[in-house]
């Protein structure tokens, strides 16, 4: 789920490993960049240009506007985020639908969509990688043939009232939890919790059932994230 008035991805909701249907354009996104004047060298990420205007919906993720292309890029920054607007600060660009978590080459790339970003502390990225995405990778790999062949996920921020580049919302924290089924039938689920906050060192493990909790405090409603609680019905 997008916002286009805070530019930024409320929730990823995904199946750990699978492909999603079409392609992803033009084929570049998330590819190296070596000279580059406003992607710092690293990885290339991608706009949407269907956010823009419906007579350009058949177009799929582009690469982003430079400072040059000034018209173009003024159009992409009423809806979303540019590279632009990470330049000169604190925060990186933090997946919400991991590459890691994608085995199929466009699929990995059509997770380099500013759409399925944040901006997150860049320590905390690393953090957040190694602590949630690659233990949440090797507890599914492990028990691909056992009681986890299928892994539901849901990765979400939660937004505060800060900004980058006066634009783009800073979430206050970001959260992730997946549900294992196998053969139709719930097996197991984790959940995973960071606060925003260059002060912290570590990412919050903890049950499906308290990371609802805790989002239900955050948001003053009732969360229920999976059918069940990832549950198996009494």
């Amino acid at each position: 789920m997008y916002d286009r008035n805070r530019r930024i991805a409320l929730y990823s909701a995904y199946v750990y490993g699978a492909q999603p249907a079409g392609g992803h354009g033009q084929n570049l996104c998330g590819d190296r960049i070596v000279n580059d004047t406003y992607t710092c060298g690293r990885a290339r990420w991608c706009i949407e240009p269907e956010l823009i205007a419906e007579n350009i919906a058949q177009r799929n993720m582009e690469e982003c506007p430079g400072n040059t292309q000034k018209q173009w890029l003024d159009k992409v920054k009423g809806s979303q985020a540019v590279d632009q607007d990470y330049i000169g600060t604190q925060y990186t660009r933090a997946h919400l639908n991991p590459n890691g978590h994608n085995t199929v080459t466009d699929a990995k790339a059509a997770t380099f969509t500013l759409t399925n970003a944040v901006p997150q502390i860049q320590a905390l990225n690393k953090l957040w990688a190694e602590q949630y995405e690659n233990k949440m990778q090797y507890f599914i790999n492990s028990v691909a043939s056992g009681p986890c062949p299928s892994a539901y996920v849901l990765t979400g921020a939660i937004p505060s009232n800060n900004k980058m580049n006066e634009r783009v919302t800073i979430p206050s924290s970001i959260w992730s939890a997946f549900c294992c089924v196998n053969n139709g039938n719930p097996t197991g689920s984790m959940a995973f919790w960071l606060e925003n906050d260059p002060n912290v060192t570590d990412i919050e493990i903890m049950t499906l059932r308290a990371l609802q909790n805790k989002l239900g405090k955050r948001l003053k409603a009732q969360v229920t994230l999976f059918q069940n609680n990832c549950e198996m019905p009494a």
